[in-house]
């Protein structure tokens, strides 16, 4: 009798550590990364931050065996077309995902299959102009030929939002539309007074100009930051701080947004798991990416504003981050 007791008592202990690693064993393959097939990266205009940095992201998932490309896009056209599942990453900035969920101007309808993946970097809304073109305010841009960026990117969002709080539209302002680069090259032609671009500060585009050309950033004051809030709360108050660009000695009030990493909500929990993984295991290459990303933490890459993290994205989140 006591064997047998002895025998079922040495069963159940066997059973239990059995199940236990059962357990253990599925909660590994639930969490296993499974990498894409293949990653297409929608960046932004040429010249700006916004691809140089994605170029080294793609380069990342490259290094980890996958076949990845970077492609030209905007924050509020890769908005559509992460919706649309016509490709795997984009970038964009917390202000446009709200706006596209309720298909808010610009967009003509409403875009909700879009999550977020990670946080890269802060951006200032630059809205920059000629010492010698005697503006001083935004309200002074009106009727002034003026290089902004293509329908559909989050610069030209902004730049709409913000005129709008100084009771203007582009329609008031000449406008010329390209990348950074092309509005570079505008301004040092003297085509135009100057150009605007929110990105990460600071822009080798804008820094370059500054050094040529003697140029002036147009502060954003408190009072029509509480009027551009509450357009869309993605806007953050700011200051651009002095030293920024060549000739900018003072501080410049403004307001900024983040660039977050967005995908499609269908892309499967493993696929999303393993591209959040190895952008944090490859942290080290992207703080040396840009200057506004050196100080970048898996804590503010977690913190995604403006659309939910993708249930891959927050699962490894919680792992790394032992949350």
């Amino acid at each position: 009798m006591k064997n047998m007791k002895k025998t079922a008592k040495v069963s159940l202990v066997f059973t239990l550590v059995l199940v236990i690693m059962l357990i253990s064993i599925s909660g590994i393959f639930a969490t296993e990364a499974k990498p894409p097939k293949a990653i297409t990266l929608l960046c932004g205009v040429s010249g700006g931050t916004w691809f140089s940095i994605g170029s080294i992201v793609s380069e990342v998932f490259r290094k980890a065996g996958i076949r990845s490309s970077v492609e030209i896009g905007g924050g509020v056209s890769n908005v559509i077309a992460i919706d649309r599942q016509d490709a795997e990453l984009g970038m964009t900035m917390t202000i446009t995902p709200p706006v596209a969920k309720k298909g808010g101007v610009p967009f003509k309808e409403k875009h909700e299959d879009v999550m977020g993946v990670g946080t890269l970097f802060k951006n200032f809304a630059h809205i920059m102009v000629s010492e010698a073109s005697g503006i001083n305010s935004i309200d002074q841009l009106k009727g002034r030929k003026f290089a902004s960026q293509p329908v559909g990117t989050s610069t030209q969002q902004a730049f709409t939002d913000i005129l709008s709080i100084y009771g203007l539209s582009e329609d008031d302002l000449k406008i010329t539309r390209g990348g950074q680069s092309e509005g570079a090259a505008l301004v040092k032609d003297r085509h135009v007074v100057g150009l605007t671009a929110t990105t990460a500060a600071p822009s080798a585009t804008l820094s370059e100009i500054a050094l040529s050309i003697s140029m002036k950033i147009l502060p954003i004051s408190d009072e029509k930051y509480e009027e551009l809030a509450k357009i869309n709360n993605g806007y953050v108050k700011t200051s651009l701080p002095a030293g920024t660009y060549a000739g900018q000695d003072e501080d410049v009030p403004g307001v900024r947004v983040d660039t977050i990493l967005i995908v499609n909500k269908n892309m499967s929990e493993e696929e999303v798991y393993w591209i959040t993984k190895t952008l944090v295991e490859s942290i080290e290459e992207l703080r040396v990416a840009h200057a506004s990303m050196k100080d970048l933490t898996v804590e503010e890459m977690s913190k995604v504003g403006g659309v939910e993290l993708h249930p891959g994205a927050k699962k490894y989140y919680e792992e790394v981050l032992g949350k």
